[in-house]
């Protein structure tokens, strides 16, 4: 899966194939990248961006991150 992909575009593909799909069973992975610190912000801020699709379909979901 490309979410244990070590390239940094990789990842940043990821969040944007997964905020266009509306996985559900991704909010947490998304979840674990967005609270890690140690993350770059702009990995961080594309995991953000991914949740905005995932926000209209599982609103209980995405507001407790």
């Amino acid at each position: 899966m490309l979410m244990k992909s070590t390239v940094f575009d990789d990842k940043i593909l990821s969040f944007k194939t997964i905020g266009n799909a509306g996985l559900k069973e991704m909010v947490p992975s998304i979840r674990t990248y967005i609270e890690d610190k140690s993350q770059p912000q702009m990995l961080r801020a594309q995991a953000i961006y991914s949740l905005r699709k995932l926000a209209r379909q599982f609103p209980q979901d995405v507001s407790e991150i």
